[in-house]
């Protein structure tokens, strides 16, 4: 099992301190690999096996344990219901699998003698839903697929075209053959929709649900409406309400598929009221969905940009320059970045079009343009000009 330290130092960090540990994403992105890591350097620590109680709902073994109630029964045969001296843990994976989990999970978190850790994978595991839930006795880890460093390290035979073709899924990164992981990514696609989007909200018409997806797929970068997807949906003989088509979208995010992005006045600093743009949490499942065609790389590009930055804790806008557009408007804590994403600056204008934007924004913030150039001048103005796969490389 290959480590993950961009979130397992995080996670071992807070190790001691009395919050849930709550380790969210979509499926298959790695969050029980996690946790078994966490379990494995306590014990490294000298915590013993008495000491963990561990519940895993992919688990037959824990097939029993459905409700709030039949957690606690659990936990309390494991560790006894009374306070001890000695710390215990309690790890529990897939948690949103137990009905009203948050009663049992509040409970044992209240008491100074036990620490939890648990994962989850859909809509009650949004940071909303945790505030309600768990009352601000939580700390949130967001895990997302391999980052391209990452991929390197668990597909040593990997490069950047292959990171393009098939995502960053460990899982998937792991297996050998094409494919294998072109059928495990049908399968996880194939879950992610069924389980957590056609099961959970009593959906009939799951090729619907494919429609869409393909649509916003096919429209990564683009801005995108409700109406523009309802119109499509039109011309493929569909019907379908402009509330209903907007609640689908809302599945889909839940689900942990694709991140909705807004938009931002680069030079006002306002928030805007504009049609959102959507990326795939992962490009593998977004090249699954439609296939890979040589004429998507760019919008690919742009994907696996977004992707990097939520990696490295930045929160992500689109912005607006007057009539222009800036990719992305990243901030973490203080810090604010510009990024552009071109495949190649082939013409003047292409430059002109990818640096105009940045240029008009007066503040001293860094500003990027990322491309695959490999013939490279000095920096335009000001505005960096990096090689997108060196950038993804680089330190931070």
């Amino acid at each position: 099992m290959l480590s993950r330290p961009l979130y397992l130092t995080p996670i071992l960090a807070q190790i001691g301190t009395p919050f849930v540990k709550v380790l969210v994403g979509m499926r298959r992105v790695g969050k029980s690999a996690l946790l078994v890591q966490v379990r494995e350097a306590l014990m490294l620590q000298g915590v013993q096996a008495a000491q963990i109680c561990w519940v895993d709902k992919e688990d037959l073994a824990f097939d029993a344990i459905r409700t709030y109630l039949d957690l606690a029964s659990h936990v309390d045969a494991v560790f006894g219901s009374a306070q001890a001296p000695l710390k215990k843990y309690l790890f529990i994976d897939e948690v949103q699998e137990i009905t009203e989990w948050e009663r049992a999970v509040r409970h044992y978190a209240k008491r100074d003698d036990i620490e939890v850790f648990i994962t989850g994978s859909n809509a009650q595991m949004l940071s909303s839903e945790l505030a309600t839930q768990l009352a601000g006795r939580y700390t949130a880890f967001t895990i997302h697929p391999l980052c391209y460093r990452e991929y390197l390290q668990f597909c040593p035979g990997g490069d950047f075209q292959s990171f393009m073709r098939l995502g960053g899924l460990p899982g998937v990164a792991l297996l050998h053959s094409e494919q294998a992981k072109q059928q495990a990514l049908e399968g996880i696609l194939h879950t992610a929709m069924f389980r957590d989007i056609i099961h959970r909200h009593s959906i009939r018409n799951g090729a619907l649900l494919t429609d869409i997806l393909k649509f916003l797929a096919i429209n990564i970068g683009y801005p995108t409406s409700t109406k523009s997807m309802a119109d499509f949906l039109k011309k493929e003989r569909v019907s379908l309400a402009f509330e209903t088509v907007r609640e689908y979208l809302g599945y889909f995010a839940q689900a942990g598929l694709i991140h909705p992005v807004g938009w931002t006045d680069a030079v006002g600093k306002r928030s805007m009221e504009l049609n959102q743009k959507y990326y795939f949490a992962d490009v593998g499942l977004r090249n699954r969905t439609t296939g890979w065609r040589d004429n998507y790389i760019g919008q690919v590009l742009e994907n696996v940009v977004h992707h990097e930055l939520l990696v490295r804790g930045y929160a992500v806008e689109i912005g607006r320059v007057g009539t222009l557009e800036v990719d992305f408007v990243a901030t973490r804590m203080n810090e604010k970045l510009y990024v552009q994403v071109c495949y190649l600056l082939a013409s003047e204008s292409t430059v002109e079009r990818e640096f105009k934007p940045l240029l008009k924004i007066p503040d001293a913030y860094p500003k990027l343009v990322l491309s695959m150039d490999t013939d490279w001048g000095s920096d335009y103005n000001g505005v960096k000009r990096l090689h997108l796969v060196d950038w993804l490389l680089a330190a931070y």
